[in-house]
């Protein structure tokens, strides 16, 4: 019973311009996150969240400066003392065959302020079709 009573929140974290917005759209089927092009800065300037099919979505804004990456793991990890079942994605993209090092840093940043039981995963996003392929 606990199960089924429990919300269910998924909170995709990154850098801007990784995709979050867009991967979140996709997931829940409709385009309720504001994406697209945006020059110098990430599209989302404020946490959002969309409730669908069950599932709590979070999209964060893009965390490029290393003060507002440590701000915003703070809160993240405050948020995840409330009632929920949660998971963390991390949106990061490749550069040269590897994870770009500013996404590995916001990654690090924001696992330290968590929870050592909090659920996470990773999803490499815009991949060069030469590293796909490699894949």
């Amino acid at each position: 019973l606990k199960s089924i009573m429990t919300r269910k929140v998924r909170v995709l974290v990154g850098n801007p311009g990784v995709g979050k917005s867009t991967i979140l759209n996709s997931l829940i089927g409709k385009a309720k996150f504001k994406s697209g092009v945006s020059f110098g800065q990430g599209m989302t300037k404020i946490l959002q969240v969309v409730e669908a099919d069950g599932m709590t979505n979070v999209d964060t804004p893009g965390l490029a400066d290393a003060k507002l990456r440590e701000q915003a793991a703070q809160e993240i990890s405050k948020a995840l003392l409330l009632d929920g079942e949660y998971k963390i994605v991390f949106v990061c993209t490749e550069e040269a065959g590897r994870v770009r090092p500013q996404d590995i840093t916001t990654m690090k940043l924001v696992l330290d302020a968590l929870p050592d039981d909090v659920p996470y995963g990773v999803v490499i996003n815009k991949l060069s079709p030469k590293v796909f392929k490699t894949l």
